[in-house]
């Protein structure tokens, strides 16, 4: 009988190859932030253990600060002392999660959390999906649990990687309530698991990954990747059964070496009616968790309560009340002045002088690409967090059309005494009145924050 060798059954470099190590360039690049915030895993949890308040706080202010901007050496001291100390810890199903800080500043919450697998053998899947404050939802915009394997094996990251306990926290969109006192809280995470058992179906398990990644300091990434999913004590197709459609008939839930459910690709569309059940990759409203139905199951929803004092969270708030600003082809109008610590929340409004398509149409011409900077027009230093943007676009309400311009981001490292526009970006132009408009908008457009 012959002999088999495992690492030739597939070609040396395969054509999938370089699709797949683009990919993996990706993964590699969407997790390097993460890492950071996983290295203060091992001091929120001594914490938690030894249970002494000055350990608990440090752990609450490295935790949250460690999620915002990747560790407390690059907060500014208004963030720190934004920090409130809160803890909770709730567990279920072999999942154990604390809460590990908080800060709200007024318009957005950010929380940090750590979860552990208690069973790492038994590997699920755990989404933070709701949150709310008095009872009100609060939309999430950002969080690191989503669809957050635990442990996190599938995760290609500089090696060694922490996969189990992981760090990580939510931050909020806007919100439309205005809380004061003491806030009562609520965080739920639901953990769900593969219907029978789950299967890593993917060549990438039996390439010889010293042909496919010939750099030695990045191939020990992918080989700690390898090592993390084959001591998971999850199922892997050996080279001979890599018919998806095979593992599905026989009630397994397949998924790849970087944890895509494999009935989501398009490939496999064919199978999704046979083995998707109802409402298979919808997201109910005013949920985080998709619908894996016939492959997945919930089995534990995992809330912890917390409270914070919302008065002391806006000591440090800026919320200037300006008047209208005339300009020579509208009137500028502030919907939306805040900054905190956490927070860089403008929006503006320019009416046009006169109500006709012409007008509206110079507005946009002049002023869609107004940036928000400091008043010598220089660009604002902000903090290293994650945020929605830029945004310039028109709006109409009852008829009335104008412009709005909005900047959602979060603190800056620096409060400068005021805020103003300029133009970095917009298209270059030889006209005349709108080189003259868009001089009136940074000298007369300005914000005071001191």
């Amino acid at each position: 009988m012959n002999e088999f060798h495992f690492e030739n059954a597939f070609p040396l470099v395969p054509p999938v190859v370089h699709g797949r190590l683009e990919k993996a360039l990706e993964e590699k690049n969407m997790n390097r932030q993460y890492a950071k915030r996983s290295s203060v895993v091992l001091a929120v949890v001594m914490a938690l253990l030894l249970g002494v308040m000055g350990l608990a706080y440090a752990a609450t202010q490295t935790g949250i600060l460690n999620y915002l901007v990747g560790g407390e050496e690059n907060a500014s001291q208004a963030l720190k002392d934004s920090v409130q100390t809160v803890a909770a810890t709730a567990s279920g199903d072999d999942i154990q999660i604390d809460l590990t800080g908080a800060i709200y500043d007024g318009d957005r919450l950010a929380l940090s959390f750590t979860m552990e697998n208690k069973q790492p053998e038994n590997v699920a899947l755990v989404t933070l999906d709701t949150v709310t404050l008095n009872g009100k939802w609060v939309p999430i915009n950002f969080q690191s649990f989503q669809d957050q394997w635990l442990p996190d094996v599938f995760t290609v990251d500089v090696a060694p990687t922490i996969r189990n306990p992981l760090s990580g926290g939510m931050l909020s969109a806007a919100l439309q309530e205005d809380y004061t006192g003491i806030v009562q809280g609520e965080a739920t995470f639901v953990v769900s698991r593969p219907v029978k058992e789950m299967v890593v179906v993917d060549p990438w398990m039996w390439y010889d990954l010293e042909t496919v990644i010939p750099d030695a300091e990045w191939r020990k990434d992918y080989e700690d990747r390898k090592r993390a999913i084959e001591q998971s004590g999850l199922k892997i197709a050996d080279v001979f059964t890599m018919e998806v459609g095979y593992w599905l008939q026989e009630g397994y839930t397949p998924v790849d070496v970087s944890s895509l459910f494999l009935l989501d690709r398009a490939e496999y569309s064919d199978l999704a009616p046979f083995y998707a059940g109802p409402g298979y990759g919808e997201r109910p409203a005013f949920s985080n968790v998709t619908n894996r139905a016939g492959q997945m199951q919930v089995t534990e929803r995992i809330t912890l309560s917390f409270t914070f004092d919302a008065d002391a969270a806006k000591e440090s708030r800026i919320e200037p009340v300006l008047e209208d600003i005339p300009l020579e082809n509208g009137t500028v109008h502030f919907e939306k002045v805040v900054v905190t610590p956490l927070s860089t929340l403008i929006e503006i409004r320019i009416y046009p002088k006169d109500n006709t398509q012409e007008a509206k149409e110079a507005l946009m011409e002049c002023y869609d690409t107004a940036w928000l900077c400091n008043a010598n027009g220089e660009p604002l230093d902000y903090l290293d967090m994650e945020g929605e943007g830029w945004r310039g676009y028109r709006e109409e309400t009852d008829g009335e059309s104008y412009l709005v311009i909005e900047t959602s981001w979060g603190g800056m490292k620096t409060m400068p005494d005021a805020l103003g526009f300029s133009f970095p970006h917009a298209p270059e132009t030889d006209d005349p009145d709108v080189q003259r408009m868009r001089q009136e908008f940074t000298e007369k457009v300005v914000i005071p924050l001191k």
